[in-house]
């Protein structure tokens, strides 16, 4: 069974909200948002950048829309931290 990937429009709008303020763009600021969810979870993201920007293309896209399709991505590059 998928999950489709989709932020509650609070979340984008602060997310967008946050990238004006910042002055960044969406990718780098659900970036940011992402590797601060992953710290305060104890896990560590060492993901290439290259490989990093390709996610979140294709996570924008549509290309990756379930939690599973995420996971399996994400996971070569998890660590937990400690």
């Amino acid at each position: 069974m998928a999950f489709t990937l989709t932020l509650k429009p609070e979340v984008e709008q602060r997310l967008k909200e946050l990238a004006e303020a910042e002055q960044r763009s969406m990718h780098k600021t659900v970036e940011v948002a992402m590797r601060i969810y992953l710290v305060r979870s104890g896990v560590t993201l060492n993901m290439p950048a290259k490989e990093r920007m390709a996610l979140t293309d294709a996570l924008v896209s549509g290309e990756v829309d379930s939690v599973d399709e995420l996971a399996l991505r994400l996971s070569p590059y998890l660590e937990m931290a400690g």
